[in-house]
Protein backbone atom coordinates (compact mmCIF):
# COMPACT_ATOMS: atom_id res chain seq x y z
CA UNK A 1 0.00 0.00 0.00
CA UNK A 2 1.39 3.43 -1.35
CA UNK A 3 1.45 5.80 1.67
CA UNK A 4 0.51 9.84 1.23
CA UNK A 5 3.98 10.49 1.68
CA UNK A 6 5.65 8.16 -0.50
CA UNK A 7 2.74 9.19 -3.35
CA UNK A 8 3.90 12.71 -2.96
CA UNK A 9 7.57 11.70 -3.44
CA UNK A 10 6.84 9.82 -6.31
CA UNK A 11 4.37 12.94 -7.68
CA UNK A 12 7.64 15.45 -7.04
CA UNK A 13 10.20 13.36 -8.57
CA UNK A 14 7.71 13.04 -12.25
CA UNK A 15 7.33 16.89 -11.65
CA UNK A 16 11.10 17.29 -11.67
CA UNK A 17 11.26 15.58 -14.69
CA UNK A 18 8.74 18.08 -16.78
CA UNK A 19 11.14 20.43 -17.99
CA UNK A 20 12.53 17.91 -20.23
CA UNK A 21 9.47 17.25 -21.56
CA UNK A 22 7.51 19.96 -22.38
CA UNK A 23 9.37 20.75 -25.45
CA UNK A 24 9.52 17.54 -27.39
CA UNK A 25 13.11 15.88 -26.24
CA UNK A 26 13.49 14.14 -29.33
CA UNK A 27 14.61 15.99 -32.94
CA UNK A 28 12.94 12.64 -34.15
CA UNK A 29 9.02 12.55 -34.74
CA UNK A 30 9.21 8.91 -34.33
CA UNK A 31 11.54 6.51 -32.24
CA UNK A 32 14.02 4.22 -34.42
CA UNK A 33 12.86 1.09 -33.18
CA UNK A 34 9.42 0.49 -31.65
CA UNK A 35 9.22 -1.65 -28.80
CA UNK A 36 6.42 -3.71 -27.65
CA UNK A 37 5.60 -2.53 -24.18
CA UNK A 38 2.24 -5.05 -23.97
CA UNK A 39 2.97 -7.33 -21.80
CA UNK A 40 5.02 -4.86 -19.45
CA UNK A 41 2.01 -2.46 -19.28
CA UNK A 42 -0.73 -5.64 -19.13
CA UNK A 43 1.50 -7.07 -16.43
CA UNK A 44 1.79 -4.00 -14.53
CA UNK A 45 -2.10 -3.83 -13.62
CA UNK A 46 -1.67 -7.35 -11.66
CA UNK A 47 -0.49 -7.77 -8.19
CA UNK A 48 0.19 -6.08 -5.50
CA UNK A 49 1.06 -2.83 -7.57
CA UNK A 50 4.89 -0.83 -7.57
CA UNK A 51 4.87 2.75 -8.13
CA UNK A 52 8.23 2.92 -9.07
CA UNK A 53 7.41 0.35 -11.81
CA UNK A 54 4.58 2.26 -12.83
CA UNK A 55 6.53 5.69 -13.19
CA UNK A 56 9.67 3.89 -15.48
CA UNK A 57 6.72 2.36 -17.60
CA UNK A 58 5.45 5.82 -17.73
CA UNK A 59 8.51 7.55 -19.21
CA UNK A 60 9.44 5.14 -20.97
CA UNK A 61 5.75 5.75 -22.95
CA UNK A 62 6.59 8.85 -24.97
CA UNK A 63 10.13 7.25 -26.39
CA UNK A 64 7.74 4.05 -28.10
CA UNK A 65 5.53 6.51 -29.34
CA UNK A 66 5.16 9.32 -32.47
CA UNK A 67 6.11 12.91 -30.62
CA UNK A 68 3.49 15.35 -32.26
CA UNK A 69 5.36 18.10 -31.16
CA UNK A 70 8.67 17.16 -33.05
CA UNK A 71 9.47 19.86 -35.97
CA UNK A 72 9.92 15.91 -38.44
CA UNK A 73 6.10 15.57 -37.76
CA UNK A 74 4.48 16.52 -41.04
CA UNK A 75 1.83 13.96 -41.53
CA UNK A 76 -1.34 15.13 -39.44
CA UNK A 77 -2.00 18.00 -37.11
CA UNK A 78 -1.74 17.59 -34.00
CA UNK A 79 0.90 19.77 -32.57
CA UNK A 80 1.47 21.73 -29.54
CA UNK A 81 4.86 23.17 -29.83
CA UNK A 82 4.76 25.74 -27.40
CA UNK A 83 6.04 24.64 -24.13
CA UNK A 84 3.94 26.93 -22.44
CA UNK A 85 0.57 25.18 -23.47
CA UNK A 86 2.06 22.23 -22.29
CA UNK A 87 2.76 23.53 -18.81
CA UNK A 88 -0.68 24.97 -18.34
CA UNK A 89 -2.59 22.19 -19.60
CA UNK A 90 -0.52 20.43 -16.62
CA UNK A 91 -1.05 23.33 -14.31
CA UNK A 92 -4.94 22.64 -14.87
CA UNK A 93 -5.00 18.97 -14.32
CA UNK A 94 -2.92 19.37 -11.19
CA UNK A 95 -5.50 22.33 -9.87
CA UNK A 96 -8.10 19.61 -10.83
CA UNK A 97 -10.31 22.29 -12.36
CA UNK A 98 -13.28 21.52 -13.10
CA UNK A 99 -15.61 23.93 -15.88
CA UNK A 100 -18.89 22.08 -15.79
CA UNK A 101 -20.87 25.35 -14.34
CA UNK A 102 -19.29 28.51 -13.19
CA UNK A 103 -20.17 27.44 -9.64
CA UNK A 104 -16.94 24.96 -9.77
CA UNK A 105 -14.72 27.48 -12.02
CA UNK A 106 -15.88 30.52 -11.67
CA UNK A 107 -12.50 32.16 -13.20
CA UNK A 108 -11.74 29.51 -15.16
CA UNK A 109 -14.76 29.62 -16.77
CA UNK A 110 -14.57 33.49 -17.80
CA UNK A 111 -10.99 32.57 -18.81
CA UNK A 112 -12.76 30.17 -21.33
CA UNK A 113 -15.34 32.87 -22.72
CA UNK A 114 -12.36 35.97 -22.94
CA UNK A 115 -10.70 33.21 -25.27
CA UNK A 116 -13.59 32.96 -27.18
CA UNK A 117 -14.72 36.36 -27.20
CA UNK A 118 -11.36 37.30 -28.68
CA UNK A 119 -11.40 34.77 -31.74
CA UNK A 120 -15.37 35.65 -32.16
CA UNK A 121 -13.76 39.64 -32.16
CA UNK A 122 -11.04 38.30 -34.93
CA UNK A 123 -14.03 36.75 -37.16
CA UNK A 124 -16.35 39.78 -37.26
CA UNK A 125 -19.23 38.40 -35.72
CA UNK A 126 -21.37 40.80 -33.44
CA UNK A 127 -19.87 41.92 -30.50
CA UNK A 128 -23.25 41.58 -28.08
CA UNK A 129 -24.20 38.60 -29.61
CA UNK A 130 -21.41 36.51 -30.11
CA UNK A 131 -20.34 33.37 -27.62
CA UNK A 132 -18.72 29.88 -27.84
CA UNK A 133 -17.39 27.09 -25.69
CA UNK A 134 -14.92 24.66 -25.90
CA UNK A 135 -15.27 20.98 -26.80
CA UNK A 136 -13.40 17.73 -27.40
CA UNK A 137 -12.42 18.09 -30.72
CA UNK A 138 -13.83 19.09 -34.35
CA UNK A 139 -15.92 15.63 -34.37
CA UNK A 140 -17.78 17.05 -31.72
CA UNK A 141 -17.98 20.58 -32.25
CA UNK A 142 -19.74 19.97 -36.06
CA UNK A 143 -22.19 17.79 -34.35
CA UNK A 144 -23.34 20.20 -32.17
CA UNK A 145 -23.17 22.71 -35.12
CA UNK A 146 -25.86 20.80 -37.16
CA UNK A 147 -27.16 19.58 -34.41
CA UNK A 148 -28.61 23.86 -33.43
CA UNK A 149 -28.89 23.92 -37.75
CA UNK A 150 -31.53 21.18 -37.40
CA UNK A 151 -33.39 22.58 -34.56
CA UNK A 152 -33.57 26.35 -36.07
CA UNK A 153 -34.82 24.28 -39.49
CA UNK A 154 -37.54 22.62 -37.56
CA UNK A 155 -38.86 25.54 -35.25
CA UNK A 156 -38.90 27.78 -38.71
CA UNK A 157 -40.50 25.12 -41.03
CA UNK A 158 -43.37 22.68 -41.05
CA UNK A 159 -41.87 20.54 -44.29
CA UNK A 160 -42.25 16.88 -43.41
CA UNK A 161 -39.09 14.68 -43.97
CA UNK A 162 -35.71 15.20 -43.25
CA UNK A 163 -33.98 18.29 -44.04
CA UNK A 164 -31.00 18.66 -45.91
CA UNK A 165 -27.74 19.85 -45.35
CA UNK A 166 -25.24 21.14 -48.04
CA UNK A 167 -21.88 20.76 -48.56
CA UNK A 168 -18.54 20.05 -50.86
CA UNK A 169 -17.27 16.43 -51.34
CA UNK A 170 -14.24 17.58 -49.49
CA UNK A 171 -16.51 18.18 -46.23
CA UNK A 172 -15.10 16.52 -42.74
CA UNK A 173 -16.21 13.03 -42.40
CA UNK A 174 -17.47 14.13 -39.36
CA UNK A 175 -19.78 16.29 -41.04
CA UNK A 176 -21.53 13.44 -43.09
CA UNK A 177 -21.34 11.31 -39.95
CA UNK A 178 -23.19 14.01 -37.94
CA UNK A 179 -26.10 14.45 -40.55
CA UNK A 180 -26.74 10.31 -40.55
CA UNK A 181 -27.25 10.38 -36.64
CA UNK A 182 -28.95 13.82 -36.75
CA UNK A 183 -31.36 12.71 -39.60
CA UNK A 184 -30.09 15.11 -42.06
CA UNK A 185 -29.25 14.20 -45.48
CA UNK A 186 -26.03 15.74 -46.74
CA UNK A 187 -26.10 16.78 -50.46
CA UNK A 188 -22.00 16.82 -51.81
CA UNK A 189 -21.73 19.38 -54.75
CA UNK A 190 -19.03 19.55 -57.06
CA UNK A 191 -15.53 21.60 -56.47
CA UNK A 192 -13.21 23.37 -58.70
CA UNK A 193 -9.86 22.22 -59.34
CA UNK A 194 -8.48 23.97 -56.19
CA UNK A 195 -10.66 22.44 -53.93
CA UNK A 196 -12.83 25.30 -53.51
CA UNK A 197 -16.99 25.17 -54.29
CA UNK A 198 -18.31 25.31 -57.48
CA UNK A 199 -20.20 27.95 -56.60
CA UNK A 200 -22.19 27.65 -59.55
CA UNK A 201 -22.73 24.04 -58.51
CA UNK A 202 -24.29 25.31 -55.22
CA UNK A 203 -26.16 27.35 -56.67
CA UNK A 204 -28.18 25.13 -57.98
CA UNK A 205 -28.51 23.08 -55.16
CA UNK A 206 -29.49 25.62 -53.42
CA UNK A 207 -32.81 26.11 -55.88
CA UNK A 208 -33.53 22.99 -56.07
CA UNK A 209 -33.62 22.44 -52.36
CA UNK A 210 -35.06 25.60 -51.39
CA UNK A 211 -37.03 25.57 -47.80
CA UNK A 212 -35.89 22.03 -46.98
CA UNK A 213 -32.35 23.27 -46.97
CA UNK A 214 -31.58 23.45 -42.87
CA UNK A 215 -27.27 24.26 -43.28
CA UNK A 216 -24.80 25.23 -45.86
CA UNK A 217 -21.32 24.08 -44.75
CA UNK A 218 -18.44 26.00 -45.79
CA UNK A 219 -14.18 24.83 -45.57
CA UNK A 220 -11.92 26.56 -44.41
CA UNK A 221 -8.60 24.49 -44.50
CA UNK A 222 -9.38 21.09 -46.06
CA UNK A 223 -8.03 18.13 -44.17
CA UNK A 224 -6.44 17.17 -47.42
CA UNK A 225 -5.33 20.24 -49.22
CA UNK A 226 -6.31 23.35 -46.89
CA UNK A 227 -8.60 24.31 -49.38
CA UNK A 228 -10.52 27.27 -48.83
CA UNK A 229 -14.06 28.50 -49.69
CA UNK A 230 -15.62 31.53 -50.79
CA UNK A 231 -17.29 32.27 -47.42
CA UNK A 232 -18.47 35.77 -48.82
CA UNK A 233 -20.52 33.98 -51.67
CA UNK A 234 -21.35 30.85 -49.54
CA UNK A 235 -22.45 32.77 -46.53
CA UNK A 236 -24.70 35.36 -49.11
CA UNK A 237 -26.58 32.17 -50.47
CA UNK A 238 -27.35 30.76 -46.91
CA UNK A 239 -28.63 34.17 -46.15
CA UNK A 240 -30.97 34.33 -49.24
CA UNK A 241 -32.07 30.52 -48.48
CA UNK A 242 -32.63 31.15 -44.64
CA UNK A 243 -30.36 28.28 -43.81
CA UNK A 244 -27.79 28.15 -41.40
CA UNK A 245 -24.66 28.66 -42.36
CA UNK A 246 -21.40 26.71 -40.61
CA UNK A 247 -18.00 27.45 -41.15
CA UNK A 248 -15.62 23.97 -40.24
CA UNK A 249 -12.22 25.69 -39.82
CA UNK A 250 -10.91 23.06 -37.55
CA UNK A 251 -6.87 23.43 -38.70
CA UNK A 252 -7.43 26.66 -41.77
CA UNK A 253 -9.73 28.57 -38.95
CA UNK A 254 -6.37 29.67 -36.87
CA UNK A 255 -5.30 31.64 -39.72
CA UNK A 256 -7.92 34.14 -38.05
CA UNK A 257 -4.70 35.07 -35.99
CA UNK A 258 -2.52 36.01 -38.17
CA UNK A 259 -2.80 39.60 -40.12
CA UNK A 260 -1.08 38.69 -42.92
CA UNK A 261 -3.35 35.62 -43.59
CA UNK A 262 -6.60 36.68 -42.34
CA UNK A 263 -8.27 37.68 -45.65
CA UNK A 264 -8.39 34.43 -46.67
CA UNK A 265 -11.12 33.72 -44.69
CA UNK A 266 -13.01 36.63 -45.84
CA UNK A 267 -16.45 35.99 -45.73
CA UNK A 268 -16.51 34.33 -42.06
CA UNK A 269 -18.51 37.09 -40.48
CA UNK A 270 -21.31 35.83 -42.55
CA UNK A 271 -21.15 32.76 -40.65
CA UNK A 272 -23.62 31.42 -37.91
CA UNK A 273 -21.06 28.92 -36.44
CA UNK A 274 -16.94 28.47 -36.88
CA UNK A 275 -15.22 25.69 -35.68
CA UNK A 276 -11.25 26.46 -35.46
CA UNK A 277 -9.24 23.56 -33.02
CA UNK A 278 -6.31 25.18 -31.34
CA UNK A 279 -4.79 21.35 -30.50
CA UNK A 280 -4.25 21.60 -34.24
CA UNK A 281 -2.74 24.96 -36.11
CA UNK A 282 -2.89 27.11 -32.41
CA UNK A 283 -0.26 25.12 -30.43
CA UNK A 284 -2.00 23.48 -27.93
CA UNK A 285 -2.15 20.20 -26.73
CA UNK A 286 -5.12 17.29 -27.15
CA UNK A 287 -7.79 17.97 -26.99
CA UNK A 288 -9.68 21.38 -27.33
CA UNK A 289 -12.02 22.88 -30.20
CA UNK A 290 -14.06 26.06 -29.90
CA UNK A 291 -17.66 25.90 -31.14
CA UNK A 292 -17.99 29.83 -31.93
CA UNK A 293 -21.94 31.33 -32.55
CA UNK A 294 -22.55 34.87 -33.90
CA UNK A 295 -25.36 34.66 -31.91
CA UNK A 296 -24.85 32.55 -28.17
CA UNK A 297 -28.52 34.00 -26.98
CA UNK A 298 -30.42 32.26 -30.07
CA UNK A 299 -28.55 28.99 -29.18
CA UNK A 300 -29.32 29.32 -25.41
CA UNK A 301 -32.08 30.94 -25.00
CA UNK A 302 -34.42 30.72 -27.90
CA UNK A 303 -33.20 27.10 -29.16
CA UNK A 304 -32.51 24.86 -26.09
CA UNK A 305 -30.67 22.62 -27.91
CA UNK A 306 -28.37 21.33 -24.69
CA UNK A 307 -30.47 22.49 -22.12
CA UNK A 308 -30.14 20.16 -18.69
CA UNK A 309 -31.40 21.89 -16.54
CA UNK A 310 -35.51 21.81 -15.03
CA UNK A 311 -37.08 21.11 -18.40
CA UNK A 312 -34.93 17.74 -18.02
CA UNK A 313 -35.53 16.82 -14.81
CA UNK A 314 -31.93 17.32 -14.07
CA UNK A 315 -33.14 20.24 -10.86
CA UNK A 316 -29.89 19.63 -9.06
CA UNK A 317 -28.17 21.74 -12.21
CA UNK A 318 -30.28 25.10 -11.54
CA UNK A 319 -28.04 25.24 -8.31
CA UNK A 320 -25.33 26.44 -10.11
CA UNK A 321 -28.01 29.40 -11.45
CA UNK A 322 -29.19 30.38 -8.33
CA UNK A 323 -25.84 30.90 -6.88
CA UNK A 324 -23.48 31.90 -9.39
CA UNK A 325 -22.26 35.43 -8.65
CA UNK A 326 -23.12 38.10 -11.01
CA UNK A 327 -21.07 38.00 -14.09
CA UNK A 328 -19.04 41.02 -15.33
CA UNK A 329 -18.65 39.68 -18.71
CA UNK A 330 -20.15 39.67 -21.52
CA UNK A 331 -24.43 40.24 -21.10
CA UNK A 332 -25.00 37.71 -24.23
CA UNK A 333 -23.07 35.04 -22.72
CA UNK A 334 -25.01 32.35 -21.22
CA UNK A 335 -24.65 30.60 -17.35
CA UNK A 336 -23.35 27.67 -18.82
CA UNK A 337 -21.30 25.85 -21.19
CA UNK A 338 -23.27 23.00 -21.37
CA UNK A 339 -26.32 25.44 -23.26
CA UNK A 340 -23.87 25.95 -26.18
CA UNK A 341 -22.86 22.05 -26.97
CA UNK A 342 -23.76 18.29 -25.95
CA UNK A 343 -21.79 18.48 -22.55
CA UNK A 344 -21.48 18.70 -18.93
CA UNK A 345 -18.48 16.94 -17.31
CA UNK A 346 -15.70 18.85 -18.85
CA UNK A 347 -12.60 20.32 -17.89
CA UNK A 348 -11.79 23.65 -18.60
CA UNK A 349 -9.46 23.19 -21.72
CA UNK A 350 -10.28 26.55 -23.57
CA UNK A 351 -7.82 28.19 -20.73
CA UNK A 352 -4.70 27.12 -22.58
CA UNK A 353 -5.64 29.04 -25.53
CA UNK A 354 -6.60 32.13 -23.03
CA UNK A 355 -3.10 31.73 -21.94
CA UNK A 356 -1.53 31.39 -25.24
CA UNK A 357 -3.45 34.72 -26.47
CA UNK A 358 -2.36 36.72 -23.16
CA UNK A 359 1.24 35.85 -23.00
CA UNK A 360 1.97 36.02 -27.28
CA UNK A 361 -0.75 38.71 -28.03
CA UNK A 362 -2.26 37.70 -31.12
CA UNK A 363 0.85 38.66 -33.49
CA UNK A 364 3.23 36.40 -31.56
CA UNK A 365 0.23 33.68 -32.15
CA UNK A 366 -0.36 35.20 -35.84
CA UNK A 367 3.71 35.17 -36.40
CA UNK A 368 4.16 31.67 -35.59
CA UNK A 369 1.41 30.98 -38.79
CA UNK A 370 3.34 32.55 -40.44
CA UNK A 371 6.24 30.97 -40.39
CA UNK A 372 4.51 27.64 -41.09
CA UNK A 373 3.34 29.06 -44.05
CA UNK A 374 6.20 30.78 -45.06
CA UNK A 375 8.01 27.13 -44.86
CA UNK A 376 5.80 25.24 -46.96
CA UNK A 377 6.08 27.97 -49.38
CA UNK A 378 10.27 27.71 -49.25
CA UNK A 379 9.24 23.44 -49.69
CA UNK A 380 6.90 23.67 -52.77
CA UNK A 381 9.46 25.76 -54.55
CA UNK A 382 12.12 23.04 -53.29
CA UNK A 383 9.82 20.75 -55.06
CA UNK A 384 9.41 22.24 -58.22
CA UNK A 385 13.47 22.63 -58.34
CA UNK A 386 13.64 18.93 -57.98
CA UNK A 387 11.43 18.42 -60.42
CA UNK A 388 8.65 16.97 -57.93
CA UNK A 389 4.46 16.78 -59.23
CA UNK A 390 3.16 19.32 -56.85
CA UNK A 391 -0.45 18.67 -57.92
CA UNK A 392 -2.17 21.20 -56.18
CA UNK A 393 0.01 25.17 -55.15
CA UNK A 394 -0.49 25.34 -51.43
CA UNK A 395 -2.68 27.54 -49.97
CA UNK A 396 -2.14 26.69 -46.20
CA UNK A 397 0.38 24.89 -44.53
CA UNK A 398 -0.15 21.46 -46.80
CA UNK A 399 1.87 20.19 -49.70
CA UNK A 400 1.12 17.61 -52.07
CA UNK A 401 3.56 15.72 -53.82
CA UNK A 402 3.00 13.24 -56.44
CA UNK A 403 4.71 10.67 -58.61
CA UNK A 404 3.25 8.97 -61.76
CA UNK A 405 4.32 5.60 -60.41
CA UNK A 406 2.10 5.84 -57.13
CA UNK A 407 -0.72 5.56 -60.40
CA UNK A 408 0.44 2.03 -60.86
CA UNK A 409 1.27 0.34 -57.68
CA UNK A 410 1.82 1.90 -53.95
CA UNK A 411 5.52 1.42 -53.89
CA UNK A 412 5.37 4.67 -51.44
CA UNK A 413 5.41 2.77 -48.76
CA UNK A 414 8.84 0.97 -50.09
CA UNK A 415 10.14 4.04 -51.22
CA UNK A 416 8.82 7.19 -49.78
CA UNK A 417 6.83 6.20 -46.04
CA UNK A 418 9.35 3.96 -44.72
CA UNK A 419 12.57 5.40 -45.65
CA UNK A 420 11.10 8.60 -44.21
CA UNK A 421 10.07 6.81 -41.03
CA UNK A 422 13.58 5.49 -40.70
CA UNK A 423 14.98 8.95 -41.13
CA UNK A 424 12.82 10.14 -38.52
CA UNK A 425 9.97 11.92 -40.26
CA UNK A 426 6.35 11.23 -39.92
CA UNK A 427 4.68 11.50 -42.90
CA UNK A 428 1.06 10.48 -44.42
CA UNK A 429 -0.62 9.38 -47.96
CA UNK A 430 -3.84 10.77 -49.26
CA UNK A 431 -5.51 11.00 -52.70
CA UNK A 432 -6.34 14.13 -54.43
CA UNK A 433 -8.80 13.62 -57.93
CA UNK A 434 -8.58 10.20 -57.66
CA UNK A 435 -4.18 9.86 -57.62
CA UNK A 436 -2.59 8.72 -54.88
CA UNK A 437 -0.12 11.62 -53.16
CA UNK A 438 2.11 12.49 -50.91
CA UNK A 439 1.05 15.21 -47.71
CA UNK A 440 2.99 17.25 -45.62
CA UNK A 441 0.81 19.12 -42.77
CA UNK A 442 3.39 22.01 -41.30
CA UNK A 443 2.15 23.01 -37.68
CA UNK A 444 5.23 23.75 -36.17
CA UNK A 445 6.56 27.35 -36.49
CA UNK A 446 9.80 25.90 -35.04
CA UNK A 447 10.36 23.48 -38.13
CA UNK A 448 13.00 24.16 -40.11
CA UNK A 449 12.21 23.94 -43.80
CA UNK A 450 15.45 22.94 -44.56
CA UNK A 451 15.21 19.79 -42.58
CA UNK A 452 12.33 18.82 -44.47
CA UNK A 453 13.57 18.73 -47.76
CA UNK A 454 15.30 15.17 -47.76
CA UNK A 455 11.03 14.14 -47.47
CA UNK A 456 11.01 15.83 -51.42
CA UNK A 457 14.10 14.47 -52.16
CA UNK A 458 13.06 10.30 -51.53
CA UNK A 459 10.24 11.52 -54.33
CA UNK A 460 12.70 13.12 -56.58
CA UNK A 461 15.30 10.63 -56.51
CA UNK A 462 12.57 7.51 -57.08
CA UNK A 463 13.94 4.14 -58.33
CA UNK A 464 13.45 3.89 -61.95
Amino acid sequence: MLSRDQELAVCADLIGRFTGVLQSPRTTAVPTEFDSMWDELRGAVDGQGDATRAIDLLRRMPRNSADPGAPMYVGYVPDAALPLARAVDGFLSAVNAVAAGRIDGQAFVQAEYAAADKIGELAGFPADTRGGTFVQGGTLANFCAMAVARERWRRRNRYLGSPVVIGTRLAHSSLKVAARLLDLRFVPVSVTRSGAVDTGALAAAVRTYGPRIAAIIGNAGTTTAGSIDPLDAMGELANACGAWFHVDGAYGGAVIVSERHRGLLTGISLADSFVVDPHKWLFCPYDSSLLLYRNAGEVHKELKVFSQTHDTGAQYLDFGYRHTPVDTGPDQLPLEHGDLALQLSRRPRGVVLWALLAAFGTGGLGSFVDATIDAVSHLHEYALRRGVEVPLPPRLSVLLLGHEAWLYDRDWDEYWVRPAFEKGFFVSTDAWEGKPVGRLCLVNPFADAGDLEPLIDLVADWPS
